[in-house]
């Protein structure tokens, strides 16, 4: 199927109805896309809601896949994935008190940083920060953590 679609537009090219899709009680669809060649960002919808799901508790992994130092800032990429599908996942620096007490806490930004994750997907997620970054100082996050 090839559509055009104009910059800054939406367009409806294929629809489900409800019923047809035939999710189960609190479940969800999840959206893949390729736009010229390149896949997208992932949609996901949830018929029903998604606040009544009984989530799992996901066993989700990190690791830097990249870091190079560019002036005056650091550029790391986090690669995440997990074992089951994760809400509202995103990373967050660890409270300055966890840190070692020497170490100034960083000026920082993530990039891309909300997101959902399915089983067996990876998503990488860009930070850029003042000070070289270790795994240990970046906490994940998602729908079933402690928000601040």
């Amino acid at each position: 199927m090839n559509i055009k679609v104009d910059k800054n537009t939406t367009k409806e090219f294929y629809r489900i109805d409800h019923y047809e899709a035939k999710t189960p009680k609190n479940g969800y669809v999840y959206i893949k896309a390729i736009v010229n060649g390149k896949p997208v960002d992932a949609v996901t919808y949830f018929p029903d809601g998604w606040k009544g799901i009984n989530w799992g508790t996901p066993k989700v992994k990190m690791n830097i896949s990249n870091q190079e130092q560019n002036g005056d800032h650091w550029e790391t990429v986090i690669n995440i994935s997990s074992d089951q599908f994760v809400r509202l996942c995103h990373l967050q620096l660890k409270k300055q008190a966890e840190l070692t007490r020497d170490m100034p806490l960083p000026e920082i930004w993530f990039m891309d940083n909300y997101f959902d994750i399915t089983k067996g997907q990876s998503k990488q997620v860009k930070v850029i920060s003042t000070n070289k970054l270790k795994l240990k100082d970046i906490q994940l996050g998602h729908w079933l953590t402690q928000w601040e």
